[in-house]
């Protein structure tokens, strides 16, 4: 089972987050949501046509149950990795923030947990890692998580767990 935690404070506090852990600190934080315009990724198509396509959409397919086409999941992957590039290694997060660990391929306890946590961008989530392994839905899984954090990058953090590399 997937693991949730939910750390709320009303002082002005957040939490940074480095591949070696959690570190408290004591810097304000804000709790009003800013509205993000969708997010539109381009990639080659298979006849070297540009098509594009939307990370909600991404999420919205997932969610129903379909498979992202291979050249999507590069183009996410790419877009991701662009991204992770130009962030620092040791995050800093915002509180409230909810801390979700070991999913293992679970997708629909991650769909449970924001029912239960609360979505984004109404909540910030800090991913401990360990996304993929054991469940039959690790690519729906890291797939989705990776398209919060392409679509909510202020909201989402991501840490590597020992099945990422």
């Amino acid at each position: 089972m997937s693991g949730l935690s939910t750390m709320s404070s009303s002082s002005s506090s957040s939490l940074l987050a480095s591949p070696s852990g959690l570190v408290a600190s004591s810097v304000a934080s804000s709790s009003h949501t800013m509205v993000q315009p969708s997010l539109s990724l381009n990639y080659q198509g298979c006849m070297g046509q540009q098509c594009s396509f939307s990370v909600e959409n991404c999420m919205e397919k997932l969610v129903n149950g379909t498979l992202l086409s291979e050249p999507v999941i590069r183009s996410l992957c790419n877009k991701l990795k662009e991204q992770l590039l130009t962030e620092s290694n040791v995050q800093q997060i915002k509180s409230p923030v909810t801390v979700v660990g070991d999913l293992h391929g679970q997708f629909f306890d991650l769909m449970e947990l924001f029912k239960v946590g609360g979505k984004c961008p109404d909540t910030n989530y800090l991913f401990l890692g360990d996304y993929v392994d054991r469940g039959y839905n690790s690519v729906e899984t890291i797939l989705f998580i990776i398209s919060m954090k392409l679509r909510w990058p202020q909201r989402v953090t991501l840490l590597r767990g020992n099945h990422e590399s």
